[in-house]
């Protein structure tokens, strides 16, 4: 008996995490556009730095948003 290996999970395209716990004032924001992936970070109100990174497919740039968001989403300070 053949069992499918194959998962398909669909992440958002811009995600944005925001902390404001014990005086915490920061977001982060992921996004993929195309082949690149973007990031952006600082306190909240400003604009924040800014870091993209191109990848060889569109899948590839979607699984480093989805590995990142998945692990700001497990420490404690960053869920949201």
């Amino acid at each position: 008996m053949a069992v499918a290996t194959n998962v398909e999970t669909v992440v958002p395209s811009t995600t944005r995490l925001e902390c404001t716990e014990d005086g915490a004032s920061k977001f982060w924001e992921g996004s993929v556009d195309g082949l690149t992936f973007t990031a952006k970070w600082g306190r909240i109100g400003t604009t924040g730095q800014t870091k993209a990174k191109d990848f060889a497919t569109a899948e590839k740039a979607a699984a480093e948003l989805a590995k990142l968001v998945a692990g700001l989403r497990s420490t404690p300070r960053s869920r949201s």
